[in-house]
C-alpha cells in the first residue's frame, strides 16, 4: 500500500512540468484577469516569461530525471524545496504591484484586499523574490547532486552486474 506521503510526492514529481507552466502563465499573463495593466503584460511577456522558462525549466527537466523505481520520485528535500520555489514563483504574482502612483498601481492581492494593503503587498512581493534565490538554489543543487547520484547507482549496479556474469 502506498503512503500518502509518497503519493503526494508522486503526484507532485507528475505535476512538476504543468506546474512551471502554469507558474509561468501566472505571473506574466492571468495576473492581468485581477489586476489589469496592459504595461506590465507587456513587459512580463518580453522580460519575465523567458527569464522564468530559463530558470524554471532546467529544475523541471532535473525532477522529471529523479525518478527511480525502487526509491521513489523526489528525496524530501527536493520535494519541499521544490514547494518552496513554486510558491515564491506564485506569491511573486499575486503580490507584484504594477504601475506606479496609487490611483494606477495595483496587484492581484490589492484587488481583492483593498487599496489599503498597498504597501503590504509591495513588501510581500519583495520577500516572495528575496526567498525565491535560496529556494531556487538549493533546488538547483539539491536536483543535481540527486542525478549525480543516480548516475552512480546506474553505474555501480551495471559495474556488479558485468562481474556476475563474468563468474
Amino acid at each position: 500500500m502506498i503512503s500518502v506521503r509518497t503519493g503526494v510526492k508522486a503526484m507532485t514529481y507528475r505535476a512538476t512540468i504543468p506546474v512551471t507552466l502554469l507558474l509561468i502563465a501566472w505571473v506574466c499573463v492571468g495576473r492581468a484577469f485581477l489586476a489589469p495593466d496592459f504595461l506590465w503584460v507587456i513587459g512580463a511577456l518580453m522580460f519575465v516569461a523567458p527569464a522564468l522558462a530559463v530558470l524554471l525549466g532546467p529544475t523541471s527537466a532535473l525532477a522529471i530525471a529523479q525518478h527511480r523505481p525502487s526509491e521513489g520520485f523526489l528525496t524530501d528535500p527536493q520535494f519541499w524545496s521544490l514547494l518552496a520555489t513554486w510558491a515564491t514563483v506564485g506569491g511573486f504574482g499575486l503580490f507584484a504591484v504594477s504601475g506606479g502612483a496609487p490611483p494606477w498601481a495595483e496587484s492581484p492581492f490589492t484587488v481583492v484586499v483593498g487599496d489599503g494593503a498597498l504597501d503590504l503587498s509591495r513588501t510581500l512581493a519583495t520577500g516572495c523574490l528575496y526567498a525565491f534565490v535560496p529556494a531556487y538554489l538549493t533546488l538547483l543543487v539539491l536536483l543535481i547532486r540527486g542525478l549525480r547520484g543516480r548516475r552512480e547507482r546506474r553505474a555501480g549496479t551495471a559495474a556488479s552486474g558485468a562481474a556476475a556474469a563474468r563468474q
